[in-house]
């Protein structure tokens, strides 16, 4: 009898800890923010990050108002940037800013001292292999784009030799790009069925997105999207796959070359491979900005925007008697 007690007592944490993955999953892969709804799926307040004496707060899961996801969060800061009122230092405050512009990038999750390290550690490694197959496919194309633009410039003077080991490089890259959905369908095919199911569906909600996009009067506004993708993303992704088929059926050909081929196919092959090098240096160009660079110096001119702001509060407030200085 013990031993079946044992039985069924590990048989519900198993199945409780089967749903809290299915439920953090649905939580993780909405379009809001999840801490609220990470947190009330944690253990609450640990007690090392409790005081002594009055009431004991461990374990609580209400939220403290300490503001670190909304400090964290670079939607809110491009929207509001700042917030200093306990009432604007909140999730329900962050949700309600933010609404379904969530960029998923979980770091509300990581700031918030109510979550749990277990929930933390599973929203890092949540779509971990969309994650490692996008770096793999921006290295591999990076490296790419290098091998083939000394190549193709600077053939005459780097010799055959380099050129024969730059080619080979370039060939054993393009290899490793082509094989990166192959990865992620092997790795997550869940998570490959959902990006094509998403990029490949458009609605109603994507043409009012695009047309906001175009109209000069809201064209700046941040836009959110119910769905997976917005439709911009959606573009980047069908790129990428028509990316992919074009290099690889040009890289073969020019690779097989005139001895199998006819010397127009060859010749045209070569000249969609170049196009289409251009036009995804300068997508990845824009993909650099809009993702890394632009977030970047957003907030550096916000934190230069909020100096005189700081400066205000330091002079305003004693620090020794905790009491406002005269005629401030």
């Amino acid at each position: 009898m013990k031993g079946r007690g044992v039985e069924r007592n590990v048989t519900r944490q198993w199945q409780g800890q089967a749903m809290t993955t299915v439920v953090l999953d649905e939580v993780l892969d909405g379009g809001v923010p999840p801490v609220a709804r990470c947190r009330l799926l944690s253990a609450g307040l640990s007690p090392a990050q409790t005081v002594g004496g009055g009431l004991d707060s461990a374990g609580d899961k209400a939220c403290l108002a300490c503001g670190n996801c909304v400090d964290i969060c670079p939607v809110f800061l491009k929207m509001k940037g700042w917030a200093a009122l306990p009432s604007q230092r909140t999730s329900m405050y962050l949700e309600t800013v933010v609404g379904n512009h969530c960029l998923r990038c979980y770091l509300c999750v990581r700031a918030c001292p109510q979550v749990s390290r277990a929930v933390k550690d599973y929203a890092a490694r949540h779509r971990l292999a969309e994650k490692v197959v996008h770096w793999w496919h921006a290295g591999a194309y990076v490296a790419l784009f290098l091998t083939g633009f000394v190549m193709y410039h600077f053939r005459p003077e780097l010799g055959p030799q380099p050129i024969l080991l730059l080619a080979v490089l370039h060939r054993t890259l393009a290899v490793c790009l082509a094989l990166g959905p192959l990865v992620l369908l092997l790795w997550d095919r869940k998570g490959f069925r959902r990006g094509m199911q998403d990029a490949l569906t458009w609605g109603h909600e994507d043409r009012e997105w695009l047309l906001a996009k175009l109209t000069p009067t809201t064209m700046m506004q941040p836009r959110g999207h119910t769905g997976g993708l917005n439709p911009w993303e959606k573009a980047w992704y069908i790129v990428v796959l028509v990316g992919l088929c074009v290099f690889g059926i040009t890289g073969v050909s020019k690779w097989i070359g005139t001895r199998l081929l006819p010397d127009w196919w060859v010749a045209w092959c070569h000249t969609a491979h170049v196009l289409m090098a251009w036009v995804t240096d300068i997508l990845l160009v824009t993909h650099i900005w809009l993702k890394v660079l632009a977030r970047g110096l957003h907030r550096f001119r916000f934190m230069l925007e909020a100096l005189p702001r700081l400066n205000e509060l330091w002079e305003g407030v004693s620090f020794q008697s905790g009491d406002r200085r005269p005629g401030v």
